[in-house]
């Protein structure tokens, strides 16, 4: 009987633990979501510049192919520089302005993970503070069982003590199913995090080649 006590009161204990960290989750899940929403929105307009880099890129292109027609200077204002360095420039420009939009793409599409991986730990600190609360609140009806049997209680109230503590119970357990499948869902989405990083990282060392050889020529 005390053994039971000792652990009931210890429950109680780790549950209230398991709640405080399930809030403090919640509060770290609601910045994070916020966090991704603006770089969302950042990422957007680096898309938005890219296309124009793209576009100012043609332009360049066909300006120069008119100039190369016509055996006239180079693109830039300075026409010291022979047409060939200029058409060099331009598709330089070319790829980086691909290249670049390529990369906000994908820290786009990390931001939209980063913001589906911070609901989902937004749902699971959710799940966990109903969890715990429900366990502390099993905890306490365990003690009064406990107590109750220990004062020779009428057996009456013992049974309904220890119906409530059953029923109780086996919403914990369905509770605790909920919480697993959540766990399950951010798994997954700090998996995608980590492919869609990986593939970031592939394309930044693209760019730093392209620029790179720019600077060799």
């Amino acid at each position: 009987m005390k053994q039971a006590e000792l652990s009931a009161r210890e429950n109680e204990k780790l549950a209230q633990e398991e709640n405080n960290l399930a809030k403090a989750l919640l509060r770290t899940s609601n910045l994070r979501i916020r966090e991704a929403k603006t770089r969302l929105k950042l990422y957007e307009n680096e898309i938005k510049l890219a296309d124009e880099r793209k576009k100012v890129a043609k332009e360049n292109r066909k300006i120069l192919e008119h100039k190369l027609r016509n055996k006239d200077c180079g693109v830039l204002e300075n026409c010291d520089r022979p047409l060939d360095s200029d058409k060099e420039l331009i598709e330089y420009n070319e790829k980086v302005a691909t290249l670049q939009k390529k990369i906000a793409e994908l820290y786009k599409e990390i931001a939209e993970v980063e913001l589906e991986l911070a609901d989902s730990k937004k749902d699971l600190a959710k799940e966990v503070i109903s969890f715990s609360k429900k366990r502390k609140s099993l905890s306490k009806k365990q003690l009064r069982y406990l107590k109750a049997f220990k004062s020779n209680a009428s057996m009456d109230k013992i049974n309904k003590l220890e119906t409530n503590f059953t029923h109780l119970q086996e919403e914990l357990v369905d509770d605790r199913n909920t919480v697993i499948k959540k766990e399950k869902i951010m798994k997954k989405r700090e998996n995608e995090l980590a492919k869609l990083s990986k593939k970031l990282s592939e394309k930044l060392l693209e760019r730093e080649k392209i620029q790179h050889k720019l600077d060799l020529s």
